[in-house]
Formats: C-alpha cells, structure tokens, sequence
C-alpha cells in the first residue's frame, strides 16, 4: 500500500499544470479516439467546419441533462468545447503516465467570438449539471463559469 501511495505521489508531482486544470478541460485528454460519438479528427478541421460536430455533441448534451443524466451530459459538454479547447497529446510519458512534459492546452479560436461564445455556453452548461447533481458541485460549477 506504501508503495503504490508513493508511485501515485510520483505521478502528480509531474502533471501539477495538468492537474491545475479544470475536470471537465482534463477529459479531453482521453478524447483521443472516436468513441461516444467524438471523433478527434474534427480538431484538425478549419474552425467553421468543426461547429456543426460541436452543436451536435452540445445538442447530445441538452438531451442528456434534460434527461437528469449530468455526468454524462458533462461528458458531451466537455466534447463540445472540446473540439476548439483540449489538452493535447505530445508525446506518451515514459511510465506511460499524464506528464506536463507531453501534454499541451490548445486553444483554437481564440479571436473567434463564436468559439468564445459557443465554449461559454458549454462551461455554464456544465455548470448547471454539477449544480443539478445529486450531491451538488459548488466548487466545480464556479470553476466552470471561470
């Protein structure tokens, strides 16, 4: 037990940035094959191509909370923005671990205010769900709306 709380120790100590992140921009790491409805070949789209995928997920992501499936709605949500804000893979790390070493924030869209403002709606969505669960998130939907 001693040694599997150190190697874990060993493990966050190399993803401190990654680990500063918020949950739901984290997921996108493991958004990295096409399942769930995602496929990570959208990110490599020019920008207005990607937003018909990302409204799709999104509307997914309505019918789920509508649906009281908040987990899984955060899920969709975090795709959605995903597809323009997502910690991409630079490498694998050597102990096959999450390392800041081989791991980037892309931020595509940054001058766009329809990225903006497609990403916005998805964070307050996900916002909403850690709200809406039975054990409310007040620390992870203040996050979200930051």
């Amino acid at each position: 037990k001693q040694g599997a709380q150190m190697m874990g120790a060993q493990a966050r100590s190399k993803r401190k940035e990654f680990d500063s992140w918020p949950k739901f921009v984290q997921r996108t790491f493991w958004h990295v094959d096409a399942k769930g409805g995602f496929d990570p070949c959208w990110r490599s789209l020019p920008l207005d191509e990607r937003f018909p995928f990302a409204e799709r997920l999104k509307k997914e992501g309505n019918e789920l909370y509508s649906a009281g499936k908040c987990e899984d709605a955060i899920e969709r949500y975090s795709q959605a923005a995903g597809v323009f804000h997502f910690v991409q893979r630079k490498g694998l790390a050597p102990d096959g671990n999450v390392d800041d070493l081989y791991v980037k924030l892309v931020s595509d869209g940054q001058d766009s205010t329809a990225v903006k403002s497609f990403r916005a709606t998805c964070y307050s969505n996900i916002a909403q769900c850690q709200l809406r669960k039975s054990k409310p998130d007040h620390a992870a939907a203040i996050r979200a709306c930051n």
